[in-house]
């Protein structure tokens, strides 16, 4: 009995250090978590802008003259009576010598015919207002202005002073305290050149055309182009525009018979235009509101279609661009989308990023025919990718640069895209956690951009 305690103690040793092991059953939750990045649908009207302005200013510029600008002759200012917002105004004492001007210093010399426009207001008695084409030395002039209730072409030469070369009286005539439109474009043909002149009442209604052709010692080719004031009694200024094309109307055109507004931007609505191929006369305000961007609204029908916010001028020609369909998959992992071709630089597909990526596009097939096909397709996030190329019946390159995705921002596939048939172009969005490597694991989002005429 004398070993018990020894066995007992033994046994309390193993026991105090022993570990017990229970078998148990789990339960593991797997809660589905959405994409940090998905496609998102594009707006389905889209618009780009072609312009045939050289130069325009409302001159709501800080500075005065506006920069790229100069004064010729007596004392102009920036004046806060503009039409919208500034304008110009000349301080003048008396008529003598060639005038005053104020002139946009780049050469116009290459051009055989040119466009200009301004809008002016002041007594109509007491001063000649207008736009100047100026020689190279800026000592001659041809001054196409409004006074005493006429729209005039006048010449002036060093050697032989002022000389009228047409007349024309603006109906209803010339009020003080209105804005008119003057309008005009020369056109130089060997030794002679042809101007010819319009003058728009305040609504907008044709006041008054002249033209000219003008041979002899008083011929020369432009090469500046400005306002022009001639007298005392202190004209203003607003709206102006040089261009190669009719600073007078702006023009749509659309694959479907779409309606637009233009607003300014102060969001007033200016002008309005319907139909698959049209224009709209803007002689009213040429300058669109203060010169700053305002707002193409595009309807297919009632419903909004699609906003473009940008400059609008006298010449301008906007293209409107309308998705055919589009589809994604569920969490937006997948996309697809049809585009009426010829398309240039609309937002194909958006693509949401609430996380930091960098991304580039892959092209992985095709079905169609690539011949006459011209396309370049870019990823745009932070900055715009290089693009994947079709051209010559071949792809290549076959994938973007690597670009930063926006985050909580605007990304979206860039195309621009013209070509005779239905062509279905396969595409991979990669999308990786770092722009070098390694660069960790990347998702594949497939892309599908189908182009038909």
């Amino acid at each position: 009995m004398r070993f018990f305690p020894l066995i007992l103690m033994i046994t309390m040793i193993i026991m105090a250090n022993a570990s017990a092991y229970l078998q148990m059953s789990a339960t593991v939750e797997l809660v589905p978590q959405r994409p940090t990045a998905n496609f998102v649908a594009p707006p389905p009207c889209q618009v780009s802008r072609s312009s045939a302005a050289l130069v325009y200013t409302d001159f709501d510029e800080a500075t005065f003259p506006p920069p790229g600008w100069a004064v010729d002759g007596g004392n102009w200012v920036r004046d806060a009576a503009g039409h919208k917002g500034q304008g110009a105004r000349n301080i003048v004492s008396s008529a003598s010598g060639k005038g005053h001007q104020v002139y946009w210093t780049t050469s116009i010399s290459s051009y055989s015919s040119l466009w200009a426009a301004v809008k002016v207001r002041g007594d109509p008695s007491a001063n000649y207002k207008g736009i100047a084409f100026l020689d190279s030395t800026r000592t001659s002039v041809y001054e196409i202005s409004i006074y005493s209730g006429n729209l005039y072409i006048w010449s002036y030469a060093p050697a032989g002073g002022w000389q009228m070369h047409a007349g024309s009286p603006v109906s209803g005539g010339v009020s003080a305290n209105q804005w008119y439109t003057i309008v005009a474009r020369y056109t130089v043909t060997g030794n002679s050149i042809t101007i010819e002149a319009w003058a728009y009442r305040p609504d907008g209604a044709l006041g008054a055309f002249t033209s000219a052709t003008i041979t002899g010692d008083r011929f020369f080719r432009p090469a500046y182009v400005g306002i022009h004031s001639r007298g005392a009694a202190n004209p203003r200024y607003d709206d102006f525009v040089a261009s190669t094309g009719d600073p007078r109307t702006i023009s749509f055109s659309a694959p479907a018979p779409v309606s637009v507004e233009v607003r300014d931007d102060a969001g007033t609505l200016e002008f309005t235009g319907s139909g698959t191929s049209f224009s709209v006369t803007v002689v009213r305000d040429i300058v669109l509101g203060r010169g700053y961007p305002g707002s193409i609204r595009v309807y297919n029908g009632t419903r909004l279609c699609g906003e473009y916010s940008s400059i609008v001028l006298g010449s301008d020609v906007f293209r409107i661009y309308m998705l055919a369909s589009y589809s994604a998959c569920p969490a937006g992992t997948c996309a697809s989308a049809t585009w009426r071709v010829p398309t240039v630089s609309v937002a194909a597909v958006n693509i949401s990023a609430t996380q930091p990526f960098t991304a580039r596009l892959i092209y992985s097939g095709h079905s169609g025919s690539l011949a006459g096909y011209s396309a370049q397709i870019r990823l745009v996030g932070a900055a715009s990718s290089t693009p994947i190329v079709i051209s010559g019946g071949a792809v290549n390159p076959s994938e973007t640069s690597i670009v930063t995705l926006n985050t909580n921002s605007r990304n979206y596939v860039n195309l621009t895209a013209s070509g005779p048939s239905t062509l279905t172009l396969n595409l991979l969005l990669e999308l990786c956690p770092s722009a070098t490597p390694p660069r960790g694991v990347c998702l594949y989002y497939p892309l599908t951009l189908t182009l038909r005429p």
